[in-house]
């Protein structure tokens, strides 16, 4: 799994395939690597909210979960990566790099209470 694999409570429509790397919308990263920042955002949110039935906020606590999906640039201000934070029930956040663990606390261990804020 991956970032968004989790953040996504693996929704049903992914492979068991644990190391199988889920892509907003399932769109091919390679289309939208090296694409103006904005350009990439459009497409991977569009592709979230149609594919994978994300909505934006507000939502339902009840039947909805929050996740923040951070989109990083070259210096050149071209689309390089995302990663994906999910709210918790007790209110802090949680990732998980790539293949690695899922974990609740930012590089500097401290725990993740805002992702806009945590050291990532």
């Amino acid at each position: 799994g991956n970032c968004y694999r989790y953040a996504c409570k693996d929704p049903t429509n992914a492979p068991a395939d644990p190391d199988h790397f889920r892509i907003p919308g399932d769109i091919n990263p390679n289309l939208v690597l090296g694409k103006p920042l904005k350009d990439a955002c459009t497409e991977i949110m569009n592709g979230a909210k149609n594919t994978d039935n994300l909505e934006a906020p507000p939502c339902d606590d009840k039947t909805h979960y929050e996740i923040c999906i951070y989109a990083g640039a070259r210096p050149s201000g071209k689309f390089r990566d995302y990663h994906v934070y999910r709210k918790d029930t007790g209110g802090g956040w949680s990732h998980k790099r790539g293949a690695g663990p899922v974990e609740d606390r930012d590089r500097t261990g401290q725990p993740i209470t805002d992702p806009d804020t945590c050291n990532r």
